[in-house]
């Protein structure tokens, strides 16, 4: 059988979606007598697709940890200009504004693309060899990832809660454009030759199997950034 499956949903906040497709195919042949083939692939390619920040938990400037430092609601802009709410002390005081966080911090694109797969050729024997079978497996595995991302450097007008005077931030942890790219790729291929022979003795039975196997895997990673654009474009 076959089967195709695809996903392309936009996120629960601005400037987030998902996308998958995939594909599945199971295959059985008879290519002779007592000669078969069969085969399993399954592939799929993601793309995701968020803010320059990070959505993640773990992350102090996430848009959403920003809703809740900005609680209760304050306006979002004023005059053209995007409104921070103060929160924090000392070194760790910042002005928060979530939907300029959203978008105007850049974005992070990441695509994902991978194939598993394997194959089946099998031989049974007949006559005075009947339950012997000699078959050769094989699989390949097949996969890259690449991120990329553009950390934009925003400003705007917040509340001196002091001098009660409006005074001009710049991004929560930002101090310049940053753009940051980096690749993963790695395969796999396994060769596993097989011999099962299945004895009936009267009453009892045997099963022996005998098999050899092969395997490689390879991998690379490469990463760069960049700092100090004066534009996103």
């Amino acid at each position: 059988y076959t089967s195709l499956g695809m996903m392309d949903q936009q996120g629960t906040v601005i400037n987030t979606s998902y996308s998958r497709y995939n594909l599945r195919t199971n295959l059985e042949v008879e290519l002779a007598r007592n000669l078969s083939f069969s085969t399993n692939i399954s592939a799929y390619t993601t793309s995701k697709d968020y803010p320059g920040y990070g959505m993640g938990d773990q992350y102090g400037f996430s848009p959403l940890y920003m809703c809740a430092a900005t609680a209760p609601i304050i306006r979002n802009t004023f005059e053209g200009q995007y409104v921070g709410f103060h929160a924090g002390t000392g070194y760790s005081s910042y002005y928060y504004n979530p939907v300029q966080a959203l978008t105007e911090s850049g974005y992070s694109r990441q695509k994902q693309y991978r194939i598993d797969t394997n194959y089946r050729l099998r031989y049974s024997f007949g006559g005075a060899l009947k339950g012997l079978s000699a078959s050769l497996f094989a699989a390949y595995n097949y996969g890259h990832t690449v991120y990329r991302s553009f950390l934009q450097f925003f400003e705007g007008i917040g509340l001196d809660e002091k001098s009660m005077e409006t005074v001009n931030y710049s991004a929560p942890g930002i101090d310049s454009s940053q753009f940051n790219k980096n690749f993963n790729y790695n395969n796999e291929w396994l060769l596993r030759p097989e011999i099962n022979w299945d004895l009936e003795l009267g009453r009892h039975s045997l099963s022996l199997f005998a098999a050899y196997e092969a395997t490689k895997f390879y991998s690379e990673y490469i990463d760069g950034s960049k700092k100090g654009y004066a534009a996103s474009d």
